[in-house]
């Protein structure tokens, strides 16, 4: 048995057969939030350690199972990604993985994609060390990493790119790092490449379910929006900045922010992707298809149960409909063929 020991709670790490270890994770302050307490794990001790140490005990399970569990971060990108676009076609194809953090994005894209490269960036070095330690523990050779040492720009020769994807990053952006970067990203697609955008919390949903979980907080100005989050929500602190709650993922997106901020920069008319994939019509289909959590109240299940009804509309109706309905955006973006 390992004990790792922080100052806000320990992991206590045990031995199971055939390699895996169950991770427990105890908070010193019982009323301390805690993502997830319990895991299992085929990572080796240094990969824990490493995670214990840059994201601390609250985050540890949850941030080992990102990539370890398919029915997490693998199912969305799954659905987010070969939905729209067949798997075939990324054969031999260079992707980068903005914003990929801690790489459970990158490696389960270069498990399931048949990229010749895969060029996961990100601005957090600490995060690029778990990363770096996750490529090593699958021994996977076609993935390289990149830090970002600016928050507006693309590492300096890094060339372009068959395939683009932003998972769960877009809402951490400031406002003007997405009008200087969504353009930038466009720019590194290759004519006829695509953009995928997936995790992204959508910026009209009646409830703001990311940061604060606070209903009508998507329709209040900013300044009312933070007075209101500080007294209310129970993950916001008085001392919190508005920056501070963007920071956090606070203001979602939209498909037309999206259009808006890459058609200000490049005068392109670029492609909204209509899914590929069996059954999927639209992007309620989508998102029900990359969905992974269990309903646990009434109205979860009755409102998953009209999403279901709602996914038979043709698309262009479910495009009407989206914005108020899903709590995540996964959209896919064609640049033009020269």
């Amino acid at each position: 048995m390992e004990v790792l020991d922080s100052e806000n709670g320990v992991a206590i790490i045990e031995e199971q057969s055939n390699g895996i270890r169950h991770v427990r994770v105890d908070m010193k302050d019982p009323s301390s939030f805690v993502s997830l307490r319990h895991c299992t794990t085929m990572y080796d001790l240094r990969l824990i350690k490493l995670i214990f140490d840059v994201k601390g005990p609250a985050w540890l399970c949850e941030e080992i199972i990102r990539d370890e569990d398919p029915g997490y971060v693998q199912r969305s990108l799954k659905a987010g990604v070969l939905g729209y676009v067949p798997r075939a076609q990324f054969n031999g194809s260079r992707v980068l993985d903005f914003g990929c953090g801690g790489g459970a994005s990158t490696v389960v894209l270069g498990r399931m994609l048949g990229a010749r490269e895969i060029v996961g960036i990100d601005l957090e070095p600490d995060l690029l060390r778990i990363a770096q330690a996750r490529l090593e523990f699958y021994d996977m050779t076609n993935v390289r990493l990149r830090l970002s040492t600016s928050p507006l720009d693309l590492p300096p020769d890094i060339g372009t790119f068959d395939f683009i994807v932003l998972s769960g990053v877009l809402e951490h952006l400031l406002p003007n790092e997405r009008r200087f970067l969504l353009p930038a990203l466009w720019r590194a697609l290759n004519p006829g490449g695509v953009t995928f955008i997936c995790e992204t919390p959508s910026r009209w949903l009646p409830i703001e379910m990311h940061t604060t979980g606070l209903p009508l907080l998507n329709y209040l100005p900013k300044r009312i929006a933070l007075e209101y989050a500080r007294r209310i929500s129970k993950t916001v602190d008085r001392g919190d900045s508005w920056e501070d709650l963007l920071r956090r993922g606070i203001r979602g997106a939209s498909l037309q922010e999206v259009l808006r901020l890459i058609r200000a920069e490049t005068a392109e008319h670029q492609l909204v992707l209509t899914p590929t994939a069996e059954r999927l019509r639209g992007p309620i289909g989508v998102w029900l298809a990359g969905h992974h959590d269990k309903p646990r109240r009434t109205w979860q299940k009755a409102a998953l149960q009209a999403l279901r009804v709602l996914a038979a509309m043709p698309p262009r109706l479910q495009w009407r409909l989206a914005p108020a309905l899903l709590p995540t955006l996964r959209i896919a973006l064609r640049r033009p063929s020269e």
